[in-house]
């Protein structure tokens, strides 16, 4: 895990790196500089009115610091590319700043104010790894890797082959940051240029010169910002004949009602792919509780699916607040410890390494103090956490999908098309949809929405049933955040709460039994330091699909070109869903992926396959 660095303020109010003894941006004008020397010498905007239609441009940063590269890129972007163009920004930073570092230093360009305060919104927890956060109807995305980047470029190169557009070399100075300047930069420039790349620099080294010539690259002095003298900007040499690889658009039908499909639908319409969403009640499985909590799962130790739902945590703050922002609650989530086992965990987490906005020991003055009620136990807060209205935001997000043609019905049948890959899908309506791929999201319903397809795959994920128990409104009930022990309870919505959930492995019955509802009640007793009387208002059982090592299943179904599948959400479906079908959209349209090579091949779909 890391931490954010250590700041110094000189005399004009500068930040300054105490690592590299540095200034962040310059002292005359910041933002004047990011223009000319990073828009203007990589020529931009210009350039972006010159690619084709919906295409990706990509740009690389070494050295996010305060973020203001970004944002003057941002602003530039709005201000003048086309609607149909999208922007994937990757950088990489060492020592992130912390979000109110970001806000003092960025406090210095108030024409970015609307831009920095999403920035800052979004902005991800400094836990190291590759972030994917994503702003203005997921047509801008940021990739933000957190760590050395003599780890992170060779990672990140070997997905990135001749997909950057512009470089935008930020790190600091060469002789305050000799490290960052190295053969693993100019190795990764050389592989990921294509026929068109430019890079622009700050710095006039000689080191920079003879690595930019040894990547393949054609240099040029030009005048520097204000008193500098002299910077560099570089094109790709006739040695560079790589055309970046065409961005696919295929029509696509998606398979399910839940918020993996949802995910599917509108990752693949932002990218200008005409969706089909075919479900049969929108919301009516696991997804349609009528709450949904949002946070990360952390463990003492990094590990893959601490690591995944970190990343994914990031994403889903950011996406589904922009498409349903009143629809997203991020007041906190509050663990509790109801056990001796809770407490020895939290008290190692506390001391994990996790910075404070990922998560913080919480007592239980804390926790009844935020909450507004009176709770039992000491535990851990997520503070940027919270809770989501499934109806509503999934509305929204088909809404808000430009590409999206939703239909409410049920797919009877599924054709090969006999002139190269794809299927015809007959629904029950008698309508028929020719697609070039598939995706099947069907949550509990996976096996049999794959046996649609090909009656020989069999899929190794159980089915969990869990019901919940909706109570009456009540003041001794939270009236903000959610609260967690063995199960949670949510703030009220529509004069009631929502106590879950049951855990019944191996099920598929959506019938609702008075035992569970007796288990919820006696769930809450739990995380309440007084006994509350309750008035059950109702109660829902839905199924969730999982995985054996809680992972998504992601990505192609074995033997089968044109299908792709999303599955194994298990009881954190909202969180993780974003992500893996941002996975899927990559897969299926061309892009840099938004997780390292080992992360993607721990998605692939297959490992849960049987296969003859």
């Amino acid at each position: 895990m890391h931490s954010t660095t250590d700041l110094q303020y000189n005399e004009f109010g500068v930040p300054v790196s105490v690592h590299f003894d540095d200034v962040y941006f310059s002292v005359e004008n910041g933002l004047a500089e990011s223009r000319y020397v990073f828009l203007q010498h990589n020529g931009l905007p210009q350039r972006w009115n010159s690619v084709a239609e919906h295409y990706d441009f990509l740009i690389a940063e070494t050295g996010f610091g305060t973020g203001l590269n970004f944002l003057a890129t941002w602003q530039s972007f709005i201000e003048h590319a086309p609607d149909s163009l999208r922007l994937h920004f990757v950088s990489f930073e060492k020592y992130p700043l912390s979000r109110q570092q970001l806000r003092d230093a960025l406090a210095h360009f108030p024409e970015l104010d609307e831009y920095a305060e999403q920035l800052i919104e979004a902005y991800p927890t400094p836990n190291n790894g590759a972030h994917r956060v994503s702003f203005a109807q997921h047509r801008i995305t940021l990739d933000l890797w957190i760590g050395d980047i003599a780890d992170c470029l060779p990672e990140w190169q070997q997905q990135a082959q001749a997909q950057v557009d512009a470089w935008f070399l930020d790190g600091f100075a060469p002789s305050k940051n000799p490290q960052m300047w190295s053969d693993t930069l100019f190795n990764a420039l050389a592989t990921t240029a294509h026929r068109d790349t430019t890079v622009a620099t700050f710095t006039a080294a000689g080191v920079v010169k003879q690595g930019l010539r040894k990547a393949g690259f054609e240099i040029q002095k030009v005048k520097g910002f204000g008193r500098k003298r002299e910077m560099l900007t570089a094109t790709t040499s006739d040695r560079h004949q790589r055309l970046k690889p065409a961005r696919k658009r295929p029509r696509v039908a998606v398979i399910g009602d839940g918020i993996s499909a949802h995910c599917c639908a509108l990752q693949l319409s932002v990218r200008g792919c005409p969706v089909t969403l075919v479900g049969q009640q929108w919301g009516a499985g696991a997804s349609g509780n009528p709450q949904a909590a949002v946070y990360p799962l952390l463990h003492l130790e990094p590990t893959p699916l601490s690591q995944f739902y970190l990343q994914a945590f990031s994403l889903s703050r950011s996406f589904y607040s922009q498409f349903a922002p009143s629809a997203c609650h991020w007041q906190g989530v509050s663990e509790l410890n109801i056990n001796a086992s809770k407490q020895q965990r939290a008290e190692r987490l506390a001391e994990a390494h996790y910075v404070a906005e990922t998560v913080m020991p919480e007592s239980a003055a804390q926790a009844s103090q935020f909450h507004g009620c009176e709770v039992a136990h000491d535990g851990l807060r997520h503070p940027r956490a919270g809770w989501l209205e499934p109806q509503p935001l999934l509305s929204a997000m088909r809404q808000a999908g430009q590409h999206i043609t939703a239909i409410e019905d049920r797919l009877v049948n599924a054709v090969p098309r006999t002139a190269g890959h794809g299927w015809q899908l007959q629904l029950q309506s008698g309508k028929t949809v020719d697609v070039d791929y598939v995706i099947i999201a069907t949550g509990a319903g996976i096996q049999q929405g794959l046996q649609q397809f090909d009656s020989k795959l069999t899929i190794q994920a159980p089915n969990v049933r869990g019901q919940v128990t909706f109570i009456a409104e009540q003041p001794q009930l939270p009236r903000s955040g959610v609260l967690c022990g063995k199960g949670y309870l949510t703030p009220s919505l529509n004069g009631q709460h929502c106590i879950g959930a049951t855990f019944q492995r191996n099920s598929d019955s959506r019938e609702c039994f008075p035992a569970d509802d007796q288990e919820n009640l006696a769930q809450l007793q739990q995380l309440l330091a007084q006994d509350v009387p309750t008035s059950v208002m109702g109660q829902r059982a839905s199924v969730r699909n999982t995985s054996a090592n809680h992972l998504p299943l992601v990505g192609k179904v074995p033997q089968q070109q044109s299908l792709y599948m999303l599955a194994g959400l298990g009881s954190r479906g909202f969180t993780s869903a974003p992500l893996a079908a941002e996975h899927i959209a990559c897969e299926i349209c061309g892009g840099v992926m938004p997780q390292t090579i080992d992360m993607q091949q721990r998605l692939q779909a297959v490992r849960a396959f049987t296969l003859a």
